[in-house]
């Protein structure tokens, strides 16, 4: 229909949502006109069900469950289950089997184009409000549970018509974070794009447990680089602090260890202004996991004790236990196992307290790496399996193939060399799976079996 259109001025139209449209239009309005397809179901819909779909154009990623469209469109669950369903009959969305729906791309780019052309642009901004506050405070809810010492943060309250999902332990809470992966990342990029700069480092900030845990570090990296241009346009240091110090996080997991560096300064420097002392000592934390890498163990252990002695004038439990069991494994490098088995010991009391599962895992870990150390491989099988069992409860993919690391060592010591294979084997999946550059010494240990 269009000769004189070389292809790649084609493909472009193509590729964006607002031209796909306008690209495959033949201009007879007949049945080989895409939008004149499109309307005859579209039409042929009851007014509320057409408004919804009209909205699914504000939606902001690929797919979406019954609470998130409740919320898009302000209505009750029930009824907008009732109106996914009409769209699903009428072909105009896909439903799988766990009540989630998706609606094919040239589709979502004709509701975009309707919205655009019927509804105005206060109603589009109200539900792209209500809809982010739908994923923010689910966000955070679930993270809360993934990290149960974390602090609740002061959110603003959410619109009237959204509709909160609320997940009840941490099972739920992972299982959410993974269906809605895409769409965070999504609503993340929607949000700083129209405006909406506090959703945006706080949608970032929410994920982050979850992003870190199952190796999804490039995927954090992006948000929270859109995060901290969101914090810097709201002109608010605390939400700029906190992203940088999230942001020197993620480099460090993918070794760009420079970058980090530059982001825990600031992050420490403006903690250090504003009077936040756990802020601050939470950057050093993290910091010291940089000097962990370039191999610079005593002033990793400086930056954790500064850490300690934060928390302590804080009063901050968690942060404490955590600091106790980071200085355990800076003392087991440095070849100090007696010592580094009393601080394990001590965060290890202080995580149960708490009832930090992810905590506690950490610091079994760290007793069984002393308790190889001192020659007790048996002590050590022990407390590997106990912080694996915990690992595996939290969901962290990260922490899971190290343990299974350490366990095979340990078992190997104790004459199991078939045990040894199975720990060494599935953490080297586990790092491959994540992209992980630590592989090598696993390698040669399981080749070593044979």
């Amino acid at each position: 229909m269009r000769p004189e259109v070389p292809l790649k001025v084609l493909a472009g139209e193509l590729g964006r949502e607002r031209g796909r449209l306008r690209a495959l239009a033949t201009g007879d309005g007949g049945d080989t006109d895409i939008s004149a397809v499109f309307s005859w179901s579209y039409q042929a819909l009851p007014a509320d069900a057409g408004a919804l779909f009209r909205l699914l154009g504000v939606h902001p990623g690929p797919d979406l469950g019954v609470a998130a469209a409740a919320s898009l469109a302000g209505l009750a669950e029930a009824d907008a289950a009732g109106l996914l369903a009409e769209l699903a009959r009428a072909s105009l969305l896909a439903r799988d089997a766990t009540e989630r729906f998706r609606c094919h791309d040239l589709l979502r780019a004709y509701a975009t184009q309707l919205s655009a052309d019927e509804d105005g642009e206060e109603e589009r901004t109200r539900a792209l409000h209500r809809t982010l506050d739908h994923y923010l405070h689910t966000a955070y809810s679930a993270a809360l549970l993934l990290s149960p010492g974390r602090e609740p943060p002061a959110l603003p309250r959410p619109r009237a018509g959204v509709t909160l999902h609320r997940p009840q332990d941490v099972e739920q809470a992972m299982a959410w974070f993974t269906r809605e992966h895409a769409n965070l990342l999504a609503a993340v990029r929607r949000a700083a794009g129209h405006g909406f700069d506090e959703h945006a480092w706080r949608l970032a900030e929410a994920c982050g447990d979850f992003f870190d845990r199952q190796g999804h570090w490039h995927d954090w990296l992006a948000a929270l680089r859109i995060a901290l241009a969101a914090s810097e346009k709201l002109g608010d240091r605390g939400a700029q602090a906190r992203t940088r110090r999230d942001l020197g996080l993620a480099c460090t997991r993918l070794s760009r260890y420079a970058e980090a560096e530059t982001h825990f300064a600031a992050a420490i420097e403006t903690f250090h202004d504003l009077g936040d002392p756990v802020g601050e000592a939470r950057a050093h934390i993290h910091l010291s996991y940089v000097r962990e890498e370039e191999e610079q163990l005593l002033d990793a252990l400086a930056s954790v004790e500064r850490a300690s002695r934060l928390f302590l004038r804080a009063g901050h439990g968690t942060g404490q236990a955590t600091a106790l069991d980071t200085m355990a494994n800076y003392r087991l490098r440095l070849g100090d196992d007696r010592e580094a088995l009393s601080l394990a010991e001590q965060a290890l009391g202080q995580f149960q307290s708490l009832e930090d599962p992810y905590g506690e895992a950490s610091a079994w870990d760290n007793a069984g790496r002393a308790h190889h150390g001192l020659g007790r491989p048996g002590t050590a099988v022990t407390c590997f399996r106990k912080a694996l069992c915990l690992c595996r409860q939290v969901h962290d993919r990260y922490g899971e193939a190290y343990i299974l690391h350490h366990l095979g060592d340990s078992l190997l010591v104790l004459g199991d060399g078939s045990g040894a294979g199975e720990a060494w084997s599935q953490a080297l999946d586990i790092m491959r799976e994540l992209g992980h550059r630590d592989t090598e010494e696993l390698r040669a240990k399981v080749a070593s079996l044979g």
